[in-house]
């Protein structure tokens, strides 16, 4: 049964607060996200160098792009500022929050990076003014913008930036569904959640790879 007194649990040596459950089941690391092994072990040298390219997170919903930009811009030496585009998405606000950061140097010598979540929102200003933006500041900061449609980010500000599918092939279905569950069995163990196995493999399996989704199914049957 869940517990939903459970606020906290450990991870490492850091005690971390969630908000809801799907944060609890939402991946650590960039290891456990459902990308193939080479996009894993070029992310893990992006945190490891401080050395961030200019990339654009795109994907069906649910799919690891915000958590794969905050485990890297969360990462030691690396400092982010996050920006809502959905709610944050006019050429003023671009301006006058992201430009302030962006051209301004970190006291600790950390890589700065500006992660624009749901950038498919942004104006066409906006846009406009933020492909300017890379280019200048491209010595003391760098952008990670995340879109669930590509098609809605304009061609001159896609050039500035190197595009990364988080949709899982159809190829490695399989194998990223069994990953998934195995994350997420140790997960529930870790919070001291149980669930028949085989419903979990079906809740993952019929919501796959929306993990909120899954965690909300998961949520909805421990009750």
């Amino acid at each position: 049964m869940y517990d939903e007194t459970q606020t906290v649990i450990a991870c490492s040596s850091t005690t971390v607060k969630y908000s809801n459950f799907s944060e609890r089941l939402r991946p650590r690391t960039i290891d456990e996200l459902l990308i193939s092994e080479s996009s894993i072990a070029k992310f893990n040298a992006m945190i490891h160098s401080r050395d961030v390219m200019n990339m654009i997170f795109y994907g069906s919903p649910g799919t690891g792009k915000t958590t794969c930009a905050n485990l890297i811009g969360n990462s030691p030496g690396i400092e982010m500022l996050y920006v809502n585009a959905s709610l944050t998405n006019r050429i003023d606000d671009i301006r006058k929050q992201v430009e302030r950061y962006a051209t301004s140097m970190s006291l600790f010598g950390n890589t700065k990076i500006v992660l624009l979540d749901e950038s498919d929102f942004l104006s066409t200003g906006a846009q406009a003014s933020l492909r300017g933006l890379i280019e200048e500041t491209i010595d003391s900061c760098r952008f990670i913008l995340t879109a669930n449609e590509l098609h809605n980010i304009q061609e001159p500000l896609k050039s500035r930036c190197r595009p990364f599918c988080f949709d899982v092939p159809y190829l490695s279905l399989n194998v990223s569904i069994k990953k998934l569950t195995r994350t997420i069995e140790h997960r529930l163990t870790e919070i001291n959640v149980s669930i028949d196995e085989e419903r979990l493999r079906q809740i993952v399996a019929m919501k796959f790879p929306d993990y909120r989704a899954i965690a909300n199914d998961i949520e909805f049957d421990l009750l």
